[in-house]
This record gives structure tokens, sequence and C-alpha cells, in this order.
């Protein structure tokens, strides 16, 4: 008996440690790619603007290991005309299916976000 409640309380610590890092993961392997696609457009800055679509295809080409279909990009420049000095700002959001947990807590996924603000160069 002691074994059956032992093995089973183990059990369940090793799904979560196995949940928790899977969606380690996937914030950091996120806020990576969020983050260079915010490279990507202040290197580009006012001399040559990048349009929405290239920092969204930065930020799925960045997110190596996750599916790009379920990927959320949204963009928000403070100036239209995307001037020097001008701050963008990208937000990506990721659901994360959980592998175990649903079992136990009835949740199946959780959405994982990341932002990056930077200024556009000159």
């Amino acid at each position: 008996m002691e074994f059956a409640l032992s093995f089973l309380l183990t059990l369940m610590l090793m799904a979560a440690v196995v949940e928790g890092a899977v969606m380690l993961w996937t914030y950091s392997t996120l806020a990576h790619a969020t983050r260079e696609a915010g490279r990507y457009a202040m290197v580009h800055g006012a001399r040559n603007p990048v349009d929405d679509s290239a920092v969204q295809n930065r930020v799925a080409t960045s997110a190596l290991g996750l599916d790009d279909r379920l990927l959320t990009v949204s963009i928000d420049w403070t100036d239209p005309e995307k001037s020097g000095g001008s701050v963008v700002e990208i937000r990506s959001v990721y659901p994360v299916r959980f592998l175990a947990s649903s079992l136990i807590f009835g949740q199946g996924e959780i959405n994982l976000s990341a932002t990056t603000r930077t200024v556009l160069a000159e």
C-alpha cells in the first residue's frame, strides 16, 4: 500500500517536472524569436524599413521547434512611417498543450506570450 501511494506521488511529480520543462523551453524559444524579430526591425531602421510580414516571418524562422501555424504575432509601430527613433512593439503568442496534466487537471493548454519593444535606427 505504501509503495502504491509513493509511486503515484512520484509519477505525478515526474509529470509535473516534464510539463514545467516543456513550458520553460517553449517560453525561452518564443522570447528568443521575438527578440530576434525586434533586432531585425531595429537594424533595418528608417532607411530600409520592413513590413509586418517580414517581421512575422523572422519570428517564425527564429522559433525553431515551434509550430509556426499556431504562432500569433502582432506588431505595433508608434509611427506608421517607421522613421528613425520610433518604437516598434512585437508580441508573440503560442499555445502550449499539456501532455499529462490535462488528464489530472482537465485543462488542455495555456497561452504563453513574449513581448519586445525596440527603437528603430536612424
